[in-house]
């Protein structure tokens, strides 16, 4: 977008409501400045626009996220006998923070851990719980201590 000269707004009626009214606010300050005050308006817009990235970089995603999604799924299903729901958003997040201090073998070995332990019984067989504080070190104790399941 680039600015030149005087700002022209066409204003389009099927706006939603809060972005008519936003630009209808707008347009009445901007008609109360001096041709001065625009212009310094314009070269403030004009450096803005200079300044903002042409496009944002998008993170490459981990294949491990899924891989790791899908283990939890096959492992459930196999001790469970359901195949959970995955809330895409919250999970995915939880994973990527997990796969920083895990490999995914180890959350596999949770998974297996905590899907046949009576935890689960009381806490329900989802992604989120498996991979919250408390199931982690419960499974990091029992580990150490060479309990198995």
């Amino acid at each position: 977008m680039k600015i030149t000269g005087e700002m022209t707004v066409r204003y389009n009626g099927d706006l939603p409501d809060v972005i008519s009214k936003d630009w209808k606010s707008q347009w009445k300050e901007y008609g109360k400045l001096s041709p001065k005050q625009k212009k310094e308006r314009i070269e403030w817009a004009k450096k803005l626009l200079d300044l903002m990235p042409d496009e944002t970089p998008k993170e490459k995603s981990d294949p491990r996220v899924k891989q790791v999604i899908s283990s939890f799924v096959e492992v459930c299903q196999d001790i469970r006998g359901f195949k959970p729901e995955i809330n895409w958003g919250v999970d995915t997040r939880m994973v990527k923070s997990k796969l920083q201090n895990y490999t995914p073998e180890q959350l596999r070995d949770l998974f297996k851990w905590y899907l046949g332990h009576e935890h689960c019984e009381k806490l329900g067989a989802s992604l989120k719980t498996t991979l919250s504080t408390y199931v982690i070190n419960r499974w990091l104790n029992d580990n150490r201590s060479g309990i198995s399941i």
